[in-house]
């Protein structure tokens, strides 16, 4: 072959190659803001992730006095996650387990030291807990010692009378005072004076006394689960349900963390131990990766109002809603790390929403962001909650 032969097939050669590498990284990053790539860059720098979400769909807890579905309801084990609900939650851990593997021990089995789970002392938020871990951490194929893909991790349920940190029953006075207050405040009593039609409607076909934004949030549960359970729900329903009892209910779940000292009460227990987990984090006083909280609609309402994030979310989330809280280590800030908050409307949601955190530069660091929520820290609750 003779030289000039040769030349030509191996500059064809090298061409080829060329392209083949120019086409390859095009395909990974041609579609990609400079943005997007700095998010892919730090994935890899994640060290702490926690994750707040709602159970999963679940049976009514009660049927309004009318309701023609009572005997379906008292079948179904009232207020107990759904099958449906077991699904979100698995399909939700399944989700995230894609996004958060390189969180996880090596040898993929839970290990107190890397995880940790806790739950509201209900049925359902211990189920959604335990459905959303066998999608979210199956042990490893090679290393499974059980003849079927799970594993089982612990879920620490708290008693309702000391739980602060998610369903957020612990006995208040002070708390109390201010919610009656708040219950009877001008701006209420002119919510209510404008629905009072709406409430005189309700009543008469729910066979109950709806005469505050707060029977309409329990309405509307009622009709959120008969209608996640794939019941029918009753005509009567369709100029109400949820066009006007859904604003109400917002307003009323809104209400519980309307004034900084309720948002502190509410709010603060849950976002003081996840601000002590990132800074334990940071300096390595702790190797604890991933804290999951398995709660209710109103755990993420009080968490996200009390952080003036709400308006950025759900005023009720869905069932198996959930906010993400990640610690990055940081590009931007010497010495520091960076918070980042997603949320997922749902178990579907594969493309979570990026959360501006108020009064902090993107990306926030954790010094700034334990400043910016210093009025929420908590370290004595029963002071706190004392009466003068």
């Amino acid at each position: 072959m003779d030289f000039n032969r040769k030349a030509m097939i191996f500059s064809v050669s090298v061409l080829g190659l060329s392209l083949t590498i120019f086409l390859f990284a095009y395909m990974v990053f041609g579609d990609n803001t400079d943005e997007d790539l700095r998010t892919l860059r730090q994935v890899n720098m994640l060290l702490c992730y926690q994750l707040i979400f709602r159970h999963g769909a679940k049976y009514p807890d009660r049927a309004y006095r009318k309701d023609y579905l009572h005997q379906e309801i008292q079948a179904s084990d009232p207020g107990s996650l759904s099958l449906s609900g077991s699904l979100q939650m698995y399909n939700l851990g399944e989700l995230l387990r894609h996004r958060y593997i390189k969180l996880f021990p090596n040898n993929g089995f839970y290990s107190k030291k890397f995880i940790q789970v806790k739950s509201s002392w209900m049925d359902r938020t211990i189920a959604s807990a335990l459905s959303f871990l066998a999608g979210f951490m199956p042990p490893l194929q090679n290393t499974n010692p059980l003849p079927i893909p799970w594993q089982p991790v612990p879920v620490v349920s708290i008693a309702r009378d000391r739980d602060d940190l998610i369903a957020q029953k612990r006995a208040c006075a002070r708390y109390d005072e201010v919610y009656k207050a708040q219950m009877n405040s001008e701006e209420i009593k002119a919510i209510d004076e404008r629905s009072k039609n709406l409430y005189k409607i309700l009543s008469k076909n729910t066979g109950e006394n709806i005469s505050s934004i707060r029977d309409v949030e329990f309405l509307q549960n009622t009709l959120e689960a008969e209608e996640a359970a794939s019941w029918e729900i009753p005509d009567w329903t369709e100029d109400f349900y949820p066009s006007k009892t859904l604003p109400l209910a917002e307003r009323y779940l809104r209400l519980l963390t309307e004034t900084p000292f309720m948002k502190r009460i509410k709010g603060g227990p849950l976002i003081t131990e996840i601000i002590e987990t990132m800074v334990a984090r940071k300096n390595q006083l702790s190797e604890k990766a991933i804290s999951i909280y398995s709660g209710h609609d109103v755990t993420l309402v009080n968490v996200m109002n009390a952080m003036h994030i709400l308006n950025q979310t759900s005023g009720k989330p869905d069932f198996a809603a959930a906010l993400a809280i990640e610690l990055h280590l940081s590009l931007d800030h010497k010495n520091d790390m960076d918070v980042k908050i997603y949320y997922y409307f749902n178990s579907e949601d594969k493309y979570p929403k990026s959360i501006k955190i108020p009064s902090c530069d993107s990306p926030c660091s954790l010094d700034r962001f334990r400043k910016v929520m210093n009025g929420l820290i908590v370290n004595d609750f029963e002071k706190l909650c004392e009466t003068a």
